[in-house]
C-alpha cells in the first residue's frame, strides 16, 4: 500500500510538472493558431472583394465603350449581346458587392483584436462555448 501512495505521488508530480511546461505553449499555439486563422479569412475576404472591383470595373469600361459606340453614335447597328452582358455584368457587381458586405466577417476580426488583447478573455469564452456545445 505504500508503495502505491509513493507511485501516485510521483505521478502526480510527473503530471503536474507536464502541466506547468506543456499547457503554457499549447494555449499559446492555440492562440497563434486562432488569430491566423481568423485573419486569413479577413484576407480572403479582402481577396474576394478585389475580385469584386475588377469586374466592376470591366463592367464600367463595357457600358463606357457600348455608350461611346452606341448611343453617341446612334445610327450604327446595336448589339442586343452588348446590352445583355451590360446589364447582367452591372447586376452580378451589384449582387457581389451586396453579398461581400452582408457577409463580412466581423467576428473574425473581432477575435483576432481580442486574441491580442484579451488573450485570457478569448480562452474562458471559447471554453465556456465549448462546455455548451458539449453539455
Amino acid at each position: 500500500m505504500n508503495k502505491v501512495v509513493e507511485w501516485v505521488g510521483q505521478t502526480a508530480e510527473k503530471i503536474g510538472d507536464f502541466a506547468a511546461k506543456e499547457i503554457p505553449p499549447f494555449v499559446q499555439e492555440y492562440l497563434t493558431w486562432k488569430f491566423w486563422e481568423n485573419a486569413i479569412g479577413v484576407v480572403g475576404h479582402f481577396i474576394n472583394l478585389g475580385f469584386i472591383i475588377i469586374a466592376t470595373l470591366a463592367v464600367i469600361w463595357g457600358v463606357k465603350r457600348f455608350w461611346k459606340k452606341h448611343v453617341e453614335k446612334p445610327h450604327e447597328d446595336w448589339e442586343i449581346g452588348s446590352i445583355i452582358l451590360g446589364i447582367f455584368g452591372g447586376l452580378a457587381s451589384l449582387i457581389l458587392t451586396v453579398v461581400w458586405i452582408v457577409n463580412f466577417p466581423v467576428n473574425k476580426v473581432l477575435d483576432c483584436v481580442q486574441i491580442k488583447i484579451a488573450p485570457k478573455v478569448y480562452l474562458v469564452e471559447k471554453a465556456a462555448e465549448i462546455y455548451k456545445e458539449n453539455k
